[in-house]
């Protein structure tokens, strides 16, 4: 099986550009799908990876991301004292954080009762 998948994942070098998966847990509806990141170092057959916003906090295998053909970032564009985790990556990437205010009255909001009235989301 490591032989199979070694050969349908070549190997990454320090420096290519990859996309990484967001899990559905850890994004909002219309957020994107992939995050875009760069190879910072190879571990004994793990992967650093950083953005342009830090290093993630994990080393990641090779069969959990795929390699760009283009070159968005470069290793010297990530703050490597700032690390940070998939989830907080995802949401500084897109801008956006899973779940939505709603509001539950049933008459109009008038009174700062109502949370959407309390937090000014009209």
């Amino acid at each position: 099986m490591k032989h199979i998948s070694d050969l349908s994942h070549p190997p990454a070098i320090v420096g290519n550009n990859v996309t990484l998966l967001i899990p559905g847990v850890d994004k909002a509806h219309g957020s994107l799908c992939n995050i875009i990141a760069v190879v910072i170092a190879v571990i004994d057959g793990f992967y650093k990876l950083g953005t342009k916003d830090g290093c993630l906090k994990q080393l990641y295998a090779r069969s959990e991301f795929n390699i760009c053909k283009e070159k968005f970032i470069t290793p010297n564009d990530v703050p490597e004292q700032t690390e940070k985790s998939l989830r907080s990556a995802a949401v500084i990437s897109t801008g956006k954080v899973q779940g939505y205010i709603r509001c539950q009255c049933k008459k109009s909001c008038v009174n700062n009762q109502c949370m959407c009235k309390r937090n000014n989301i009209l």
